[in-house]
């Protein structure tokens, strides 16, 4: 009986560090530290004129 609760328990962790994690990318993706792409493809932030 006391398995099932092990397996609760490891299950309820792993689904916390996920939902951690995806927390995490979400916000880096929303960071505006460089400003470009940062793909190198010579796109800029900026317009030309």
């Amino acid at each position: 009986m006391d398995n099932i609760y092990i397996q609760y328990a490891f299950i309820a962790f792993l689904l916390g560090f996920a939902v951690w994690y995806i927390i995490g990318m979400i916000k880096n993706s929303f960071k505006k530290d460089s400003g470009g792409c940062s793909k190198g493809c010579g796109c800029s932030s900026t317009p030309k004129d």
